[in-house]
């Protein structure tokens, strides 16, 4: 080939080269942008008295375990699961009788309450509290007993609930 023909012939494979390489790394980006959004909006549900995220009503904490893993700590019976934001507590037999939420636990319920979820938020999802009393320090509590939620409050702000189950017969 002559030297003319040669360069021309590098330059246009080149140019096609990097183009191919520009969709390729714009296709890949997509890629992973597409997936994160749909991993986000595969959050964790919270169904009142049903269940928080895998864990639910009826469950043994061998089966959490069989279902989460080994808890980051356990505290007086209770599997704390930092990575997660969550802690489940057993009552009789146990069984879990109370699953709490804290940061960086990104789970909602169907009316879209979580952590960082305002009071009016909460109210407006769920009513009047049965329950609501003034911590120290900026914190308050908002308990719904029939839905075995408690909210705690920050600033007006959702810092952490706890979901209690009913204990099975």
């Amino acid at each position: 080939m002559p030297v003319g023909v040669a360069q021309l012939w590098i330059v246009r494979h080149h140019y096609t080269l990097m183009k191919n390489r520009t969709l390729t790394k714009f296709f890949v980006t997509a890629t992973i942008f597409v997936g994160a959004l749909s991993v986000r909006s595969q959050s964790v549900a919270i169904e009142p008295g049903i269940a928080v995220g895998s864990v639910h009503s009826g469950m043994t904490m061998q089966q959490v375990v069989a279902k989460l893993g080994q808890p980051d700590q356990t505290n007086d019976s209770v599997l704390v699961y930092s990575h997660l934001g969550l802690q489940v507590a057993p009552g009789k037999g146990e069984v879990v009788h109370r699953v709490t939420a804290e940061h960086p636990f990104t789970g909602r319920t169907k009316e879209g309450i979580g952590i960082g979820s305002s009071r009016a938020d909460v109210i407006r999802a769920f009513g009047e509290p049965t329950v609501a009393k003034p911590g120290t320090s900026g914190y308050e509590f908002l308990r719904y007993g029939k839905l075995g939620l408690v909210f705690q409050l920050h600033d007006g702000k959702v810092d952490m609930f706890s979901l209690f189950f009913q204990a099975t017969k």
